[in-house]
């Protein structure tokens, strides 16, 4: 067997193999042999068949089988003495099998090759920890989250305006040259998030604040295609039809027994542990991805480029359709496509190296996920999910995505592995009034 590698670009090769007629004539041959020696025909006993009759039925048949498994055993065998990695899907093109010619079998693969480079010295990183802390201010605010989530809507008194936070009920027209082109009734809108259905009007709060039922807001505004409306001139009609505010249940016992607590201040305390407790955990997330950004900044390699276009493809698409279901034209989804993989490349090409660094770290120190770690994360996502774990598991294996979450808690092993050879200074708590 011969094999030539030729690098056709970053990350990127085309294996080059030709077999001699002798080692593909005698795969053939190996094959009609085995089957004269278990088949029986019309008149012949088993093991009997004269040779030219099994060329002559199964000949094509067993060609084309051999050709198959000799690509795949030709290729395993070049990957192999070569030390390639690949990764992706090869692109397979068979140039010639002629088993009477010399040479019989001549094939080529272009690969996608996992970067190979050397992990820098990973003793001696030095990063600082975000400092944790929680201010009573911010205790305040996460109690008064708390209110929200138990709020509830209700009419404001006759004759009140629009007010920050509320919610309003309304006809909504659009208009194109004056004229009605499209109506919404009872559509809710809530002002602070300057959209009305699929319209977005900046400052749309202002637009509306101190009007009640009954009035009329006219607002330009550009709507999209997806609605009919033509004309140069667009606009929206709002008529209020109800304003509604939200109601905040009292800051009392009664409220604080809903979170399992006997007084207002236990709720605090409470509180204030979740906040560190959250804090922490975000703070060493943010410490496990500084040390990862110190090793990134002393390996270079180079990416392969199709995995990088892929990815931004995959993202530009993602934005293109959230963009449609908005009810925006094609020509700014288009354009909102395009933003979006424009600034998204530089993350993308960190992310990736990220990914390459850390799978070399978790093969290099042989890190893995074992079958138990695999089975507590797929009870804590059930859980997560409000589904039995069973079920959960069996779901993702009719998916194929266990091997993908076998990936995920390799890599944060590596992740681990990394803040943990690290030196770890504690940054300092900035003084709070």
């Amino acid at each position: 067997m011969a094999v030539e590698i030729e690098e056709i670009g970053p990350c990127k090769v085309k294996v080059h193999v030709q077999l001699d007629r002798e080692t593909v004539r005698g795969e053939i041959d190996q094959q009609l042999r085995s089957i004269a020696r278990q088949i029986a025909l019309p008149g012949f006993r088993r093991g009997k068949v004269p040779p030219r009759l099994i060329e002559r039925r199964f000949g094509d048949q067993v060609r084309e089988q051999v050709r198959g498994d000799l690509v795949q055993k030709a290729f395993a065998s070049a990957v192999e003495e070569n030390e390639l990695e690949p990764i992706g899907e090869p692109s397979l093109e068979v140039e010639t099998f002629d088993p009477e010619a010399d040479p019989a079998l001549v094939f080529h693969v272009e690969l996608l090759l996992r970067p190979r480079f050397e992990l820098p010295d990973l003793d001696g990183i030095v990063v600082e920890k975000p400092a944790v802390v929680v201010t009573d201010a911010d205790v305040e605010e996460a109690i008064a989250s708390l209110r929200r989530s138990r709020s509830k809507l209700v009419d404001r008194e006759e004759g009140a305006g629009v007010q920050p936070g509320d919610l309003v009920v309304a006809k909504v027209e659009f208009l194109g040259d004056g004229e009605v082109k499209h109506t919404e009734e009872n559509l809710s809108v809530w002002p602070e998030n300057n959209r009305v259905g699929p319209v977005e009007i900046e400052g749309l709060a202002d637009k509306l604040a101190g009007h009640g039922v009954g009035d009329v807001v006219e607002i330009p505004a550009t709507i999209p295609e997806a609605l009919g409306v033509e004309g140069d001139e667009q606009a929206l009609r709002i008529t209020i039809e109800r304003v509604r505010k939200l109601e905040l249940p009292e800051l009392d016992e009664a409220f604080a027994e809903q979170f399992g607590c006997d007084t207002i201040d236990e709720l605090r305390e409470r509180v204030r542990e979740r906040l560190e407790r959250d804090r922490e955990q975000q703070a060493e997330r943010q410490l496990e991805q500084a040390v990862v950004d110190r090793v990134l900044e002393r390996v270079e390699f180079e990416l392969p480029e199709e995995i990088v276009e892929r990815e931004l493809d995959e993202m530009a698409l993602r934005a293109r359709m959230t963009a449609l279901m908005q009810g925006r034209s094609e020509e700014d989804a288009v354009l909102e496509a395009g933003k979006v993989r424009a600034e998204s490349e530089s993350d993308v090409r960190k992310d990736l190296k990220a990914n390459f660094v850390l799978e070399k770290v978790a093969q290099e120190k042989r890190l893995f996920a074992t079958e138990d770690e695999i089975a507590r994360r797929v009870v804590e996502l059930a859980s997560a999910a409000g589904q039995d774990p069973q079920e959960y598991y069996e779901q993702l294996q009719r998916r194929g995505q266990i091997n993908a979450l076998r990936h995920v808690l390799r890599l944060e092993k590596a992740r681990a592995y990394l803040r943990a050879k690290a030196e770890v200074k504690e940054a300092e708590a900035a003084a709070t009034s």
